[in-house]
């Protein structure tokens, strides 16, 4: 994957994590997609000729946290990544659901429930 034969400093910049912690979310962002797959009933393990699942995983991971980090347009980063600009929303929506529900599966996701500026304060302590 051409990301990571930049420099650990361009890495981060663009993704915002370094290197080893993209390799270490790996499998609990794989783990999660297949969750999320399963409970759309679209889970089927169907032998499809390509990369094996955890560098599309590592693929999938890495793009969303580049779009996540520099806000830029789905057609910068489809031809960043040599993507199909048609599938890149999509691909993209999902990429943020995963890592969404990687985080909430953490633990690590912020919390949502706050109604007023008095409960965050309360909740701050």
């Amino acid at each position: 994957m051409f990301i990571f034969m930049l420099p650990e400093r361009q890495v981060k910049s663009l993704t915002g994590l370094s290197k080893a912690k993209i390799v270490k979310m790996v499998p609990s962002f794989s783990e999660a997609y297949r969750e999320l797959k399963a409970s759309k009933g679209k889970g089927k393990n169907k032998k499809r000729p390509g990369a094996p699942l955890k560098y599309m995983m590592r693929f999938r991971l890495i793009y969303t946290l580049v779009y996540l980090k520099s806000n830029q347009t789905n057609d910068f980063i489809a031809s960043m990544f040599k993507v199909p600009r048609s599938s890149m929303a999509a691909l993209i929506n999902e990429g943020i659901e995963v890592i969404t529900h990687t985080c909430e599966k953490l633990g690590v996701a912020p919390a949502r429930d706050i109604k007023s500026a008095e409960e965050a304060l309360n909740k701050l302590g």
